[in-house]
């Protein structure tokens, strides 16, 4: 495969909930309740319709110019955690909401909630049923302006969504809407495969022609954009020296408040050894303005 130059316009993004001194997800540490407690009910269950035939070409029809690499298919809904049909055990002291979204035919899902805001002693985890991956704790420290909160995708095409409330702490209602659940349709994330889907041009950072870049290599990213496109940047630094978390990126992979807000990403994302197999995708941060 060859590499091609092109003529782009940049954008510098501020990365929300950046920590200079490391970077994982903003969530808690936890453990689903679910796995410990005696859950007799089934989680309840809502089905995401199947990407037409012609997604891509509608995707790409609806987004004129440039474009980042597009990966999946949105769904818009409006499904909210906290119904009582998602009830699923209660004691004095806890209560467990449980919600499983199916497709049939994607590689991997990730929602993006439009309406999150949690109270202290709320915790949200989202997983697979084989707990291939587990996401989570989501709480209060999650909370943002704008109520929307994008997720990482999740293997396979069943996602858990697990609530736990502590009835001591939680001192309101959580809100806790999904708004968009996306469908992987490319395999993006290389859960049934090995990375190996870059071009010939692309040197994998491990590789020995990466060892002058080890530490240049840190400030790269990639990241998803509304749960469909993926695209990369890096961190810059600016003239204050003060570590602000300044990202550069294209325009035409964020090119508006929205997009910004609605994007997740992936830093240390990278082959352990020079043509291995994927990294990890857990250090993220999600939104930026």
């Amino acid at each position: 495969m060859k590499c091609f130059a092109f003529k782009i316009c940049f954008l510098a993004l501020l990365v929300l909930g950046f920590n200079s001194s490391g970077f994982a997800q903003l969530t808690s540490d936890g453990t689903p309740h679910s796995f410990t407690k005696n859950v007799k009910k089934s989680a309840g269950f809502t089905t995401i319709p199947d990407a037409p035939g012609d997604w891509e070409q509608v995707m790409i029809s609806q987004t004129p110019g440039t474009k980042p690499y597009l990966f999946g298919w949105p769904v818009k809904v409006s499904i909210d955690v906290i119904d009582p049909d998602n009830l699923v055990y209660e004691d004095d002291r806890y209560v467990i909401y449980q919600l499983n979204i199916l497709s049939s035919e994607a590689y991997s899902q990730n929602i993006i909630f439009d309406n999150y805001y949690l109270p202290d002693g709320v915790q949200v985890y989202l997983y697979d049923p084989e707990l291939t991956i587990i996401n989570g704790a989501y709480t209060s420290i999650n909370n943002k302006e704008s109520g929307l909160l994008a997720t990482s995708p999740i293997p396979g095409n069943q996602l858990v969504v697990e609530v736990n409330i502590d009835k001591n702490l939680a001192g309101f209602r959580p809100q806790l809407v999904i708004g968009q659940v996306s469908l992987d349709m490319k395999n993006a994330f290389g859960y049934r495969d090995k990375f190996g889907s870059s071009g010939d041009c692309n040197i994998d950072i491990n590789c020995p022609q990466g060892a002058d870049w080890q530490i240049e290599k840190r400030a790269v990213c990639k990241y998803v954009r509304g749960g469909t496109w993926l695209c990369t940047g890096a961190l810059i630094n600016n003239t204050a020296n003060d570590g602000k978390a300044l990202l550069l990126t294209a325009n035409h992979c964020i090119g508006t408040g929205l997009h910004a807000r609605t994007s997740i990403f992936y830093f240390k994302y990278e082959s352990a050894e020079c043509y291995g197999e994927d990294g990890p995708i857990n250090f993220t941060i999600s939104s930026s303005d």
